[in-house]
């Protein structure tokens, strides 16, 4: 790993401030949708951030296409280990390309009383744009970056 994004994920790591109202997302980080992601790097910093959520009680909402569930497979083991040591997390899936098109996200959100989300996956262009609109659209600060999601177009 090139040593500009080690110090980045040192970056997330030394994070300990909680930050309020905050939830992260992490969508459709499906191995069926992993094995066609050429930067692994974007792991490692979707780690990093979990382990953030971990240290602060950040709660994480895990987002899954249902649809093609049983072909892509569940979300990988590297973030699902991290995300079960949190116990503020719930998983989500959903039918079409927005996390919002399950009702049942805005219900887990206004439990964790999250105003503010943070949306890691794996497409930038798909369904990461889509359940951004969303949110926006619905009053949530958006918050993301291009070292937690891919943004090269890809088909399967």
């Amino acid at each position: 790993m090139e040593r500009a994004r080690v110090e980045e994920i040192k970056k997330y790591m030394k994070l300990t401030e909680k930050i309020d109202n905050l939830a992260v997302l992490v969508i459709d980080m499906q191995y069926g949708f992993i094995d066609h992601i050429e930067d692994r790097n974007i792991i490692h910093h979707q780690i990093a951030v979990l382990e953030f959520c971990i240290r602060t009680s950040t709660p994480v909402i895990v987002v899954e296409s249902l649809g093609l569930l049983s072909i892509l497979g569940r979300t990988i083991c590297p973030l699902l280990t991290r995300i079960e040591k949190n116990p503020l997390h719930a998983y989500i899936q959903k039918g079409k390309i927005s996390a919002f098109s399950n009702p049942s996200l805005v219900t887990v959100l206004q439990r964790f009383k999250a105003t503010k989300l943070l949306i890691m996956g794996v497409r930038a262009d798909c369904c990461v744009q889509q359940t951004a609109e969303s949110a926006i659209k619905k009053g949530y600060k958006v918050l993301t970056s291009g070292t937690l999601t891919p943004s090269k177009i890809f088909t399967l």
